[in-house]
Order: structure tokens, then sequence, then C-alpha cells
């Protein structure tokens, strides 16, 4: 179905995307999609009983409830970090990069559940574009998804403008219906008529 993979770039790699990538685009998803404001709460509330502590600490001048305000505080971001990893270990999704020249300049993120895997981003720098990247990360794709593709499907949204090159990999269009109960929302991006949803076939 797919065609033999042009090479890319002088200078540029196809890898999987190491911990500091996969934490660094997992903000950027994060910050698309509106959630970043949610972040900020959960940090927040994670300090905040270590600045009310200093506050008390300061009204009743008790050192040693500074001192426990203190190592509190310390101890949120570690406590965070710790999160952040175990969130990244256990999920689903998994990213490749091209790296040219050692910047980061193209990705795609993928998820692939029990019944099929789907395709949430895929984003090359306005520069690099143009070039075979984004194919070859579509191909990267559709080799990592599970066997066979009839039974578990390769689903993905795109602007209409981009249905041509993914219906060159052997994406077909298909009605939201269609689409796994758990990828419901993604019928709200039809209402506008300017996303298109597909499928590998």
């Amino acid at each position: 179905m797919t065609k033999k993979s042009s090479p890319l770039p002088p200078g540029c790699v196809l890898r999987k995307a190491n911990y500091s990538d996969t934490l660094n685009l997992t903000q950027k998803h994060l910050k698309k999609l509106g959630e970043m404001s949610s972040i900020f709460l959960v940090v927040l509330l994670d300090i905040f009983p270590g600045i009310l502590g200093l506050l008390f600490a300061f009204l009743l001048q008790d050192l040693s409830l500074f001192f426990f305000s203190v190592l509190m505080l310390i101890a949120s971001p570690i406590s965070s970090l710790i999160l952040t990893w175990l969130i990244l270990s256990m999920s689903s999704s998994r990213y490749w990069v091209i790296e040219c020249n050692g910047c980061l300049v193209a990705y795609t993120k993928f998820t692939i559940s029990k019944e099929y895997s789907s395709v949430d981003s895929l984003f090359v720098e306005s520069a690099w574009r143009k070039k075979g990247l984004a194919s070859c990360l579509i191909k990267r794709v559709i080799q990592e998804a599970p066997k066979p593709t009839y039974l578990k499907p390769i689903y993905l949204i795109c602007g209409k403008d981009l249905v041509r090159l993914y219906a060159r990999f052997g994406f077909v269009s298909i009605p939201g219906k269609e689409l796994p109960k758990s990828l419901i929302l993604w019928r709200l991006s039809l209402l506008g008529n300017h996303s298109s949803i597909m499928r590998y076939r």
C-alpha cells in the first residue's frame, strides 16, 4: 500500500522521541488542547499548602512551621516531576521525530489502543515542508501500527487541504458515524466542514 520511502534531506534523521522530546512535545499538545490551565491549577494546588504554611508561620512567628512549609515547597516540584514521568511512562501515545542538524523540525504523535490506532498530530516546520518529511512520518506510523489494519484500523483527522496527501498512502475519508465510540469527540471537528476524518484501508 505504501510507496518506497524517499530519503530524508542531508543532515536529517528519523528517530523515536526520547524522554526530553516527549515531555516538550506533550506540553505543546496540552497548550494546543487548552489543558495547560488545568496543569497550572494542579501545580497551584500542589504548592498552596506550603505557601499557606509560610503565611501562618510568619503570623504566628513559629520557626518549626516555617521550616516544615519550606520543606513542602521543595518537595512539591519533585513530586510533580515524578507524577509527570509516571504519566508519560503509562501513556499509550508515542512520538516519532525528525531531527535536522540538531533541531527537531517535524514530529508525529500517535496512539495505539486495543481496537485501533490514531494519528493525533503531525507537524512539519514551515521551512522544512515539501521535502518529504511528512511522507516519511506517515509511513512510519503505518509501519508501527498493529497488523492487520483491517481489524485494527488507523484513524486520523486533518484539514481538507491535506486529504490528498494522506490518500496517497491508503487513507480514505469516512463519515463520523464510523468512528469508534472513544473517538466520538472527533465528530465535533466536522461541524465547521473544515476537517475530514480518514481511515487507513
